[in-house]
């Protein structure tokens, strides 16, 4: 199995850690193991989110546009009336 040490953590982050862990009833190992997946994904999330948005900017345009088009749709057939 492979292993990662990093060195130089203070007492006082060891101890977050440690909580942080007991909350999810994990173990500091499982803990980190976890946080480092999350870590090496959020690439790909923060990828997912901003195209998530741009669909949405462009969902949003074409409804606007929609709704304008209905509009003089609407004038339109008033108008024959």
């Amino acid at each position: 199995m492979n292993e990662i040490k990093i060195r130089g953590l203070d007492d006082a982050l060891i101890a977050k850690l440690d909580r942080l862990a007991a909350e999810k009833h994990q173990s500091r190992q499982e803990y980190l193991a976890m946080m480092l997946r999350r870590l090496t994904d959020a690439p790909f999330l923060v990828e997912q989110a901003t195209n998530y948005i741009e669909v949405e900017r462009l969902l949003i345009e074409t409804i606007k546009t929609n709704n304008q088009l209905l509009r003089e749709l609407k004038e339109i057939l008033h108008d024959r009336e």
